[in-house]
């Protein structure tokens, strides 16, 4: 029996050894897409809020004015620098793991805000939120990726 292709008993193969490093990208990779699909949200909104009302209840709708809109447009883009400077902060002292673990939460409170949207103050919220989340994401989510590899 030929062992040259089985690895020894103190050797680690190869799939167990590439395997947290895919792990560890796909988790990376659906973090950016987390962020992709909140920048989406605002040109969503904006075309559902201009006072459309709702199939089912003529009354009940949202309505924004341009200036609105374009505040709701620009939100998450004001809001990234200040999660860009606080991840610094969050990633030197929780470490990389921790602080991509904790960004989940700004982005979890920003979904949960737009889907109890029945005011334009709630739909604000959860834009900055996402703005806010994706700063916090910059700085632990590039430096763990050039970890890990």
């Amino acid at each position: 029996m030929d062992r040259s292709h089985q690895p020894n008993d103190g050797e680690i193969s190869r799939f167990r050894r590439i395997l947290p490093q895919f792990i560890a990208c796909i988790v990376k990779n659906m973090l950016i897409v987390n962020t992709g699909s909140t920048y989406a949200v605002p040109a969503i909104l904006i075309a559902a809020m201009t006072g459309v009302p709702n199939e089912h209840n003529r009354n009940e709708y949202i309505s924004i004015t341009p200036v609105h809109a374009s505040w709701l447009g620009a939100m998450s883009y004001l809001i990234q620098p200040i999660g860009s400077l606080l991840s610094i902060l969050i990633t030197d002292s929780l470490g990389r793991k921790r602080s991509m673990v904790l960004v989940n939460i700004p982005f979890a409170l920003g979904w949960f805000m737009l889907h109890q949207g029945d005011a334009v103050w709630k739909i604000f919220t959860g834009c900055a939120s996402f703005g806010l989340a994706a700063g916090l994401m910059e700085a632990p989510l590039i430096t763990y990726l050039g970890e890990i590899w």
